[in-house]
């Protein structure tokens, strides 16, 4: 008798703790390809999305295997949300992004009305290198990152991990860069506006040599009357440095002592430290500098 083959579907189950979302910082833009992402006592594997998914976290066994519910939170041999802190390293194999360091606090919450519950990956911003590709419409700020009390010796002593931030005249952050190893940093600015149209004054409602004809709007006013300018955003920058300046940095640790950890420094335009840096952008430019920085 012949037998019928059974085909039997298998069912696997698996819980995930969460999820990194890796982004470039300049454009927001998911990175869409690998990287290497590790951490002490955590596992990650990357799905199709690449996102990093967190299938294994050192003290959180017991949530591996919930599934209808997460474990009870006033069980005393259960840790509190976010109260398991991982220190996760992120590298790029082609070197077009610079290393970078991110805390993660576990466990997290499994409320989906919450800011930032399990369900929600991880925004990861990465900073471009100086390797990395340029988009010409871009402007771009290449700064030369070296320690103040070194500034009259031949080769000074360049500072690695200094967070170089670009803000508007309104003071808000519109840009960043990183220093590598070697003090370099490259800071990407895109959406500068290209140029702009001088438009003619309006015309003086008071002269009395104008009439109600002159003083009609036209069906072309809303057109440019002058020449064609090209634009220069002014803007400022800033530079945060860890103290001990520890390889490679976190960034958002940075931000959350910007009072303390914000330095004054020197360009090679100025002769006096200062806490800001006036700059002008226009697309498609790329300007150098250096910064001697008061670590002090």
């Amino acid at each position: 008798m012949k037998m019928r083959p059974v085909k039997i579907k298998e069912t696997i189950d698996r819980r995930a703790l969460g999820a990194l979302l890796l982004v470039d910082n300049a454009t927001g833009i998911p990175v869409r390809r690998a990287m290497s992402v590790f951490a002490d006592g955590l596992t990650f594997f990357p799905n199709r999305s690449l996102l990093y998914v967190i299938s294994y976290a050192r003290g959180l066994e017991s949530h591996l295997t919930a599934f209808e519910s997460p474990p009870d939170a006033s069980d005393p041999n259960e840790p509190n949300i976010g109260s398991q802190q991982f220190n996760v390293t992120i590298r790029d194999p082609l070197g077009k992004y610079l290393p970078r360091s991110v805390q993660l606090n576990l466990p997290l919450n499994p409320d989906p009305r919450e800011d930032d519950p399990i369900f929600k990956p991880i925004k990861v911003p990465l900073f471009a290198s100086p390797i990395s590709n340029l988009n010409p419409n871009w402007s771009t700020i290449r700064a030369s990152v070296f320690d103040l009390a070194a500034i009259n010796i031949e080769n000074p002593t360049p500072v690695p991990g200094a967070l170089c931030r670009i803000l508007n005249a309104s003071d808000e952050i519109i840009a960043g860069g990183m220093s590598d190893k070697r003090g370099e940093a490259v800071i990407i600015v895109p959406g500068i506006p290209v140029s702009d149209f001088a438009r003619e004054d309006d015309p003086d409602t008071d002269d009395p040599e104008l009439d109600d004809e002159d003083l009609e709007a036209d069906d072309t006013d809303y057109l440019a009357s002058g020449s064609v300018v090209e634009m220069e955003t002014p803007v400022k920058l800033t530079v945060v440095v860890t103290p001990d300046a520890p390889w490679p940095v976190d960034p958002e640790e940075m931000e959350k002592n910007i009072e303390d950890w914000q330095k004054h420094f020197r360009s090679d335009m100025d002769t006096e430290p200062v806490n800001e840096l006036d700059l002008k952008l226009k697309t498609g430019k790329t300007q150098s500098i250096k910064l001697f920085i008061d670590l002090t």
